[in-house]
């Protein structure tokens, strides 16, 4: 049938009343293109190599999507730390480094304690002066209140005059203010070896929190003075969690 509907066409084309006024060669040509195309279409459709198509079935369920979202942005650690030091003096010893892990405690640094050692020491001397001023300050109050009772029974006799007895209740008046000035000068030197105390324990410097040594600026044998500023140490941030 095909070729006879060519045989057809190119007859039409050549001899029939509405033959095309076309010069040979060009007629050849597109008798050419009308015969050839559309039988290598054929041939193209009938021998050309058959693909199976694979379809793939998966089960519809409920599961959760996982959405990856990339984003710019900085990140800082939720809790913070800069160690200052709070006396001044030396640094003596640097138990850490940059990039340690340390936990709440710990022992980071070391001032020269020299001087608040013997500010305790001189301290605690004064004190211990003060109570054995306050003992023996006791001991006369009752050597005093016997010789005041004692006078007044010799009054009562008629041993001894008015004015031995008022002198003794007086001195022990004077005795009992004595004792009272010295427990107020006790408490208060209390107070001051307190204070040594607590300076000398800031010779040694803990972790306040657990974290990662970020950064350290002093060096063993450097002189902080915490009477200008706070000198910073060193620099402790919480790496666990993040915002």
């Amino acid at each position: 049938v095909a070729n006879l509907y060519i045989r057809y066409i190119a007859f039409s084309f050549f001899y029939g009343s509405n033959a095309l006024k076309l010069p040979l060669p060009i007629k050849v040509l597109l008798i050419a293109i009308i015969v050839f195309v559309p039988a290598y279409a054929v041939y193209a459709w009938l021998y050309s190599p058959q693909t199976n198509t694979e379809y793939l079935f998966q089960d519809a369920k409920i599961r959760d999507i996982e959405l990856n979202l990339v984003s710019t942005g900085q990140l800082e650690p939720k809790r913070y730390v800069e160690v200052g030091a709070q006396v001044s003096g030396q640094v003596d010893n640097i138990h850490v480094e940059e990039g340690d892990i340390v936990k709440e405690g710990d022992l980071l640094v070391e001032i020269d304690a020299r001087v608040f050692e013997t500010q305790v020491q001189n301290s605690q001397a004064a004190l211990d002066s003060k109570k054995a001023q306050l003992a023996q300050l006791r001991a006369e109050r009752e050597l005093a209140e016997v010789r005041a009772q004692r006078n007044q029974n010799l009054f009562k006799q008629n041993a001894v005059s008015q004015d031995v007895v008022v002198s003794s209740d007086t001195n022990l008046k004077v005795i009992d203010t004595k004792i009272t000035a010295s427990i107020a000068q006790i408490k208060a030197d209390e107070a001051s070896l307190e204070g040594d105390v607590t300076k000398l324990g800031f010779a040694k410097i803990f972790a306040p929190i657990s974290g990662t040594v970020a950064t350290l600026p002093v060096r063993e044998g450097q002189t902080l003075n915490a009477n200008q500023n706070a000198p910073v140490l060193l620099q402790i941030p919480d790496l666990s969690v993040m915002t």
